[in-house]
């Protein structure tokens, strides 16, 4: 593998918590240890990546709903309005839906998933 290559590798397993730095005397070289425990990781990948995602949809949503307000109170034309309440309900549902999500990746975030879904 190239040097870039390799470090672009390295850096993400370590952003993804399966690689850690280690030291030893006299060594001057970069020196990374695997971590074994697999759920970690993936909790650790899935909560970063989830989290990311729900956060921009959920911002985006409240953006939207505000706008849709906005808009549905400003207009008098009833098919503007109509499709308007029809959106802001389904705004609501996906705020609802963000808020669950949040839920779950707190379960992931805590370790309490494991008591829900025992570890192999």
């Amino acid at each position: 593998m190239s040097k870039t290559s390799m470090s672009t590798g390295v850096r993400a397993l370590t952003d993804a918590f399966m690689l850690s730095r280690v030291w030893e005397k006299g060594v001057r070289k970069d020196l990374y240890q695997t971590d074994d425990d697999w759920y970690k990781s993936f909790t650790s990948v899935f909560v970063n990546r989830w989290r990311e995602a729900t956060d921009n949809n959920h911002d985006a949503a409240l953006q939207a709903l505000d706008e849709l307000e906005d808009l549905h109170e400003q207009t008098d034309e009833l098919s503007v309005k109509e499709q308007t309440k029809q959106d802001i309900n389904k705004l609501h549902k996906a705020i609802r839906y963000y808020s669950w999500l949040d839920e779950v990746i707190a379960l992931f975030e805590n370790g309490d998933i494991f008591q829900i879904v025992e570890k192999k």
